[in-house]
């Protein structure tokens, strides 16, 4: 095969008769998303070839810890199908050890699946959830911080709170670009100007403005060294807007794109008046 690269997405069941075909193979990157289920047997088949490292089986929406104990010794296996985790299955995958670990399909975790794969001892566990409660993100404690990377589609305040005070760097950006309207609280928006680095900060998951605190939020963002970017910015009241710009170095869309909303908190809108010199980069940024 060219590149040691084989793609079997069409295949939706796996004997271990027929895993056991793999074992003197030089395939070293095998996608399987067309499996709805993978016995322990055929896992255990398909892993005795030492020349696979690179498993995908996104098509899986249940594993058994035996299967994915069974998974010894492939560095990176790639289950995006699975929508929940439980303590076994987790402790299960803890003790395979791979190097890389993609899920990225999950509802939410519960604090003790937490507990197990902050255990990981592998090198990059890349999971996402739609949502996840207080408890379970406090649970997020690692020696090697940057080992978990976590995207919660659905963060409450609190949970980006407790999420950014865990690991500023490792999940500053991949928090802010999934996070919806208005979780940021201007607690969390500070921590996030502080943690900025030379390059600025880039909050490609900010699409707006609503929360009623919104203005407070855009001040502290305000405050960042370095550049600030919110590149898919669309809704903003006009007092949250100049709270933003009062920033030299900002970088939103065209204001003439913008939709600007009332104040979130009720107040009334102040007249709006555009910084020259934001007005200058803009018509830059224009051409």
């Amino acid at each position: 095969m060219p590149r040691h690269v084989l793609n079997l997405d069409g295949l939706t069941t796996l004997p271990p008769d027929v895993a056991k075909g793999f074992v003197n193979t030089k395939i070293s990157k095998l996608s399987l998303n067309g499996l709805k289920s993978l016995a322990p047997e055929a896992a255990a088949s398909l892993l005795s070839s030492k020349a696979i490292k690179d498993l995908s089986l996104n098509g899986l929406t249940r594993l058994t810890p035996d299967a994915a104990r069974a998974l010894a010794g492939v560095t990176t296996v790639h289950l995006d199908g699975l929508t929940e985790i439980d303590g076994d299955l987790a402790r299960a995958i803890v003790e395979a050890k791979p190097l890389y670990v993609h899920m990225n399909g999950l509802a939410t975790l519960t604090p003790e699946t937490m507990r197990v794969l902050r255990e990981f001892p592998g090198q990059g566990l890349r999971i996402r959830v739609k949502t996840l409660d207080v408890s379970a993100a406090r649970e997020l404690t690692t020696p090697n911080r940057h080992t978990i990377l976590l995207d919660v589609e659905e963060p409450t305040r609190d949970v980006a709170d407790v999420l950014l005070a865990r690991n500023l760097h490792a999940l500053r950006n991949r928090l802010t670009v999934l996070a919806p309207e208005g979780v940021l609280s201007p607690a969390t928006a500070s921590k996030l100007a502080a943690s900025g680095e030379p390059d600025g900060i880039g909050l490609p998951g900010i699409t707006a403005f609503t929360a009623p605190d919104s203005v407070a939020v855009a001040a502290a963002l305000a405050t960042a060294k370095g550049r600030l970017s919110l590149p898919n910015l669309k809704k903003i009241s006009p007092k949250t807007l100049s709270a933003l710009i009062a920033k030299e170095d900002v970088q939103i869309p065209l204001i003439e794109t913008l939709e600007l909303i009332p104040e979130p908190d009720g107040s009334e809108s102040d007249d709006f008046v555009i910084p020259k010199t934001f007005q200058e980069r803009q018509t830059l940024q224009r051409k």
